[in-house]
Formats: structure tokens, sequence, C-alpha cells
């Protein structure tokens, strides 16, 4: 590999955004997460993942199967949590600027 593609690499590799993880955010096992019109709501079951109606999956399946969609979309925008945005605590957990 050659240095052009190696000083690539690393560039990527430090501007990807970290993966979601609701305990790093602040947000424990069992906390609440609601849709931000308010119709939805799933619980924490893990780091990464939620419960709704009582099947574990990622945010991010939940949100397509909510918006009735047949691709990925972030999903932090669409939640909230104590009335923050999921997609506000990320920022701020991991230091991006919105």
């Amino acid at each position: 590999m050659d240095e052009v593609s190696k000083k690539a690499g690393k560039k990527y590799a430090k501007s990807r955004r970290p993966q979601q993880n609701f305990v790093e955010m602040g947000i424990e096992i069992g906390e609440t997460l609601t849709t931000v019109d308010g119709e939805h709501s799933c619980t924490i079951a893990e780091e990464k993942k939620v419960n709704y109606n009582g099947e574990i999956m990622s945010l991010t399946r939940l949100t397509r199967k909510i918006k009735g969609i047949d691709h990925n979309i972030q999903p932090a925008p669409h939640w909230f949590y104590n009335g923050k945005s999921v997609k506000e605590i990320y920022d701020e957990t991991y230091e991006f600027d919105s």
C-alpha cells in the first residue's frame, strides 16, 4: 500500500462517526425513547439495541419499521429522551457540531 493510500485510510477512519451507544450517551438500559410526534416509544434494551413491543432491534431498524420505509436513515433526529433529541445527545457525547 502506498503512502497516499495509508494517509487517506487514516483520515477516513478518523472522520467516521462512532456507532451510537446509549449507555455511553448517558441513557441507561430500561429508559424510554419517544418519537418526535409522541406516537411511538421504545425502551433501551442493550447498549446499542432497543425493545419495541417485545422485539429487540436497532434504533435504525425500528425507525425504518415505524416510517414504513425499506432503506436506512439516521434515526437519532426522530427520537427524544427527556425532552432532548437523541441526535443532540449523540453530538454532545461524541463532540460533533450539529
